[in-house]
């Protein structure tokens, strides 16, 4: 009788991919925006928009959640604090288990701002429990002093 012997590493493996760390996460990736973002720059071929090109910074938000989390009506509550020390709270609903957004600061915007210095993004349920939780490394809450 011959025996599969390549069958054992296979499900070992398997079962070390299965088990352990959780699947679900909740991601947040920033992205410098300039004209070098257009691909028209890299691949040198006309655009109109190389005259006035985008500039700020983008967010892009990424997660998977269980079943169980979508149907208590989740949202992600982005907090933002910008380089005027000025801060911002964007809710964004989650209609689907695995999904992706982004969050745009550009242009006019950027250039009042003078950009996102921090940013914490959390998964929220209805009842307010946090889910997942991501945050820039520099992340502070940050104190206001009334004059």
């Amino acid at each position: 009788m011959m025996r599969a012997f390549w069958l054992y590493p296979l499900l070992f493996l398997l079962a070390l991919l299965g088990s352990g760390c959780s699947k679900f996460y909740l991601s947040v990736q920033q992205q410098w925006m300039d004209i070098n973002y257009l691909a028209s720059v890299q691949a040198n071929t006309p655009d109109p928009r190389k005259a006035k090109p985008p500039l700020g910074q983008r967010l892009i938000i990424d997660w998977y959640i269980p079943r169980h989390i979508l149907k208590q009506n989740p949202q992600i509550v982005l907090d933002l604090i910008f380089w005027d020390y000025t801060t911002r709270k964007v809710t964004i609903p989650i209609k689907r288990q695995l999904n992706y957004v982004t969050y745009d600061l550009l242009n006019e915007e950027y250039e009042k701002t003078d950009g996102i210095l921090t940013y914490k993004a959390q998964i929220v349920a209805e009842d307010g429990t946090v889910f997942r939780e991501s945050k820039h490394q520099l992340w502070v809450n940050l104190i206001t002093i009334e004059e």
